[in-house]
């Protein structure tokens, strides 16, 4: 049986080879904001 969360955002990027790591980087934002963005919840201000 397959995960359901397969489609989601965070394994979609994981599968295309971007890492949390990269992500902050790229977007000059904290670990806690993407991993919000990928929980679909407000970062913290």
């Amino acid at each position: 049986m397959l995960s359901r969360q397969l489609d989601d955002l965070e394994p979609t990027l994981t599968r295309h080879g971007y890492r949390i790591k990269d992500l902050v980087e790229q977007f000059d934002a904290r670990p806690t904001e993407i991993k919000a963005l990928f929980s679909h919840v407000s970062p913290p201000l």
